[in-house]
């Protein structure tokens, strides 16, 4: 009996044996090499994620290459109390020279100088931690690291191939309209998986035979230009970190083959470089004992390096201030918002625009803005805020921190993000972080502070009269308005049409109105708007005058003394996995032009995030050749999506045919004459008006009585039980 929650996945195609020496065997036959070419390392399955306190990959035991002697990796798992056939089990195979070199340097110039200027990135959920709220890809949206589909991949829309509507299918699209780009780089994957087939053929050889078994049907869903070709999609992760998960749309029975390409300070044996990529097994320990059962043999392996064991993981924390949403929610929150205006309009409600202010329920406001709220009532001056969208914008602009973006109450900003945020000031402005609400009396305001894309502009009242703005804040004359004096009475909040997210430098500020301090991170340089607060702010009240006796004087704050913000660098060792030996953490090191096989469907894997993320020059790109389930229709499945859409199509015509049978059939009956009596022609519409809702199929479901409620329902029933059942 296979009890995978202890022992972990159960699965022979990569190979498997009685002991360790049968697995050796079976290895060094497959690759052709026998002795120290073949390397062979238990591991021990815990079941005990190792991962950081922010839930990312590390590593604890790293596995690298002993020497150049050495061709080939394996590991193996042995099964706790099994004597069978299949006691121990192939888990991980790693060529070291997979791929010729010159072929692999070939591919990192050509794929990093394509993807970097036209690769369209793709949205993968391992690319956040659980919280969705890590910065592991990197702060910069120019260069963070990203990920890269291309081929056929399954669709759960059409439970099949992705293009099942496509007629001319782009399986390698980039951005825009580039035909030879997109030539360029299938001509360099196409390649590449006629080239990994033999291999992967010759080193586990029961895999590569289910994944051809159906090749000739699903032909089109097929990467290779020769016969036997296993592959249907492949995905180019650029110095992308991939969060512990498994490949769960991929075949049965079938595995991933990853080609590894390296920088050059990274492609020499037995180098260490400062800055790598690690292929982590979570849920994995190495043995205490090498295969031949000899405790002094893994001791050999560590003094030579070819085993590395950790005693920490040291990496640099990047939180982003608030999980970024996912696609679901984007789209949630679009049709609502349409919705919302759509309503406006029927309304003939007038429409959120700059300049315009207007009173609202605060139920109502509440979808618009965000306030923080005291106990005593408060009027509160809101700005909406544009929320990232996809993962980190589809890689156009990651999610602001609270000390920059908007701010959260119950947030500790400096706990959630690592990274400070340098201080903009100069004459004209100040800059203070500051609740946004406004304490209320019921004739006046005072110490009015908003917060508009992190900038918090003061007003003061001088007065009973306009006095103007300050001489350090003169140059900024748009200050000089009214708020409406109805906005003061009410515990009504305004709000004001939220600002466009721009991907641009503090550049567009004028030197008079603010400057910002260098930052190491090109997150805080692209946060926009800082100028455009104080326009808004203009436009919102404008054209608002005051009645005579409730004039609000407005005055700006004097300048502050700028401050230079330290950026901090918060590191973690993430020791409290190293505290247990049973947390898994074993990690191999794919040297430039390895191919690794693992069965991603199965094992839960990741890759450790890259300490200083570059597109332009990736630490590492690897290539993930796989292929999904379903996908073994001809012409990409786009004939039986026909056939079902058309059986879809005949089903809609004959329920409508019958309803409308039904309906004719009810109306021709006869009815009583209007001489009858009146209690009869009541009796009668009645009748008729039953008739009418039984022709509603929903209404000819069989019913049953539940607590005194009868329930309804066209699928299957539900009974209430337990204390419920009488409300």
């Amino acid at each position: 009996q296979v009890i995978e929650k202890e022992e972990g996945p159960y699965y022979t195609h990569l190979g498997a044996g009685p002991n360790v020496a049968a697995v050796r065997e079976m290895m060094e036959n497959r690759y052709g090499a026998k002795g120290n070419a073949v390397r062979v390392e238990v591991v021990v399955y815990t079941g005990k994620e190792g991962k950081s306190s922010q839930g990312c990959p590390i590593a604890k035991w790293v596995i690298r290459r002993g020497s150049e002697e050495e061709k080939l990796l394996c590991l193996v798992r042995q099964r706790p109390g099994h004597y069978c056939d299949t006691a121990v089990l192939v888990i991980l195979i790693l060529a070291w020279e997979g791929i010729p070199r010159t072929v692999a340097d070939h591919l990192y110039q050509d794929l990093t100088e394509t993807l970097f200027k036209y690769g369209s990135p793709t949205s993968r959920r391992c690319a956040l931690n659980e919280d969705r709220t890590c910065a592991c890809q990197g702060l910069n949206p120019d260069t963070c690291g990203a990920s890269f589909s291309f081929g056929c991949s399954w669709s759960m829309y059409f439970n099949g191939c992705k293009f099942a509507r496509s007629k001319v299918p782009r399986k390698f699209r980039l951005l825009g309209d580039l035909r030879e780009e997109e030539a360029k780089i299938e001509s360099n994957l196409q390649s590449l998986a006629t080239d990994l087939a033999p291999l992967y053929k010759k080193l586990a050889p029961v895999a590569f035979q289910n994944q051809v078994e159906c090749e000739a049907a699903g032909d089109a869903c097929r990467l290779g230009r020769m016969e036997g070709r296993p592959f249907s999609g492949v995905t180019a992760c650029v110095d992308f970190c991939a969060h512990a998960h498994k490949d769960t749309s991929n075949m049965n029975n079938g595995s991933t083959v990853v080609c590894t390409l390296t920088k050059e300070d990274n492609r020499a044996v037995r180098n260490i470089p400062e800055d790598e990529q690690l292929h982590v097994l979570p849920l994995y320990k190495i043995s205490d004992k090498d295969e031949f059962g000899q405790v002094e043999g893994q001791w050999a392996k560590i003094r030579s390096g070819a085993l590395h064991v950790l005693s920490s993981f040291p990496r640099e924390v990047r939180l982003l201030a608030e999980p970024v949403k996912s696609a679901r929610k984007i789209r949630q929150e679009a049709r609502l918002k349409a919705q919302a205006e759509k309503m406006e309009k029927k309304l003939g409600m007038s429409s959120l625009t700059p300049g315009k202010v207007k009173s609202e329920t605060p139920n109502k406001a509440e979808r618009f803005c965000f306030c923080k709220k005291i106990t005593m009532k408060t009027h509160a001056v809101c700005f909406p805020q544009k929320e990232p969208q996809g993962f980190y914008s589809a890689y156009g602009v990651p999610p602001r921190p609270t000390s920059v973006g908007r701010a959260t109450p119950e947030r500790n900003q400096a706990a959630a993000y690592s990274h400070s945020v340098s201080s903009c000031s100069s004459p004209g402005a100040g800059i203070a972080s500051q609740r946004e609400v406004l304490p209320s009396s019921h004739h006046s305001v005072s110490n009015l502070q908003f917060k508009h894309n992190g900038v918090a502009v003061g007003y003061h009242t001088a007065g009973a009269t306009m006095s103007g703005l300050t001489p350090a804040s003169g140059e900024q004359g748009a200050l000089l308005e009214r708020i409406p004096p109805q906005n003061l009475n009410n515990d009504f909040p305004f709000k004001a049409e939220p600002s466009e997210m721009h991907c641009s430098a503090l550049h567009r500020l004028s030197p008079s109105s603010f400057s910002a301090r260098p930052t190491s991170e090109g997150l805080f340089g692209r946060l926009n708007g800082l100028l455009r607060a104080a326009e808004d702010v203009a436009g919102e009240v404008r054209g608002h005058d005051f009645p005579p006796g409730q004039s609000l004087p407005l005055q700006a704050p004097p300048l502050e003394e700028p401050q230079q913000a330290k950026q901090e660098e918060v590191w973690s060792d993430s020791e409290h996995n190293f505290l247990d030996e049973d947390i898994g953490g074993v990690a191999v090191a794919p040297s430039h032009g390895s191919i690794l096989i693992e069965c991603a469907r199965r094992e839960l894997h990741a890759t450790t995030p890259i300490l200083k993320p570059n597109r332009r020059h990736p630490t590492r790109i690897s290539l993930v050749f796989y292929q999904h389930k379903a996908l073994n229709e001809p012409g990409h499945g786009m004939a039986m999506w026909d056939a079902k859409m058309a059986k879809r199509e005949r089903e809609r015509e004959e329920e409508a045919e019958r309803l409308r049978m039904e309906g004719s059939g009810g109306a021709g009956k006869n009815r009583k004459t209007s001489g009858g009596r009146e209690g009869e022609e009541d009796e009668d519409k009645e009748t008729a008006e039953a008739r009418r809702v039984m022709n509603v199929p929903t209404r000819q479901a069989f019913t049953a009585p539940t607590g005194g409620v009868i329930t309804v329902s066209p699928y299957a029933l539900t009974h209430v039980t337990g204390p419920y059942n009488r409300w």
